[in-house]
């Protein structure tokens, strides 16, 4: 799916999507928190993956979009699974 990777980069950066991982996790997050969030949720190293890798891009979709969406529209936050690609 295109477009992910941009995405992706604009909510590491967000204070909302930061407020949201601070919720999943109990503790303060920060862009750099956020991106290797986003790594161990997709399996990937890059965000780039997210546009060149179905897997990715699902594993995004289903762990990342879906919950945070959920959460900005006033529902409970979801956990996704927090292992990271070898």
């Amino acid at each position: 799916m295109r477009g992910l990777a941009q995405l992706a980069g604009i909510w590491c950066a967000s204070p909302d999507f930061h407020r949201w991982l601070c919720e999943l996790g109990g503790m303060p997050a920060a862009e750099e928190d956020a991106i290797e969030f986003i790594y161990l949720a997709c399996e990937i190293n890059s965000r780039a993956e997210l546009d060149t890798d179905e897997r990715a891009a699902r594993l995004f979709v289903e762990k990342v979009r879906g919950p945070f969406r959920e959460w900005l529209n006033g529902k409970p936050a979801a956990s996704p699974s927090r292992q990271r690609k070898k």
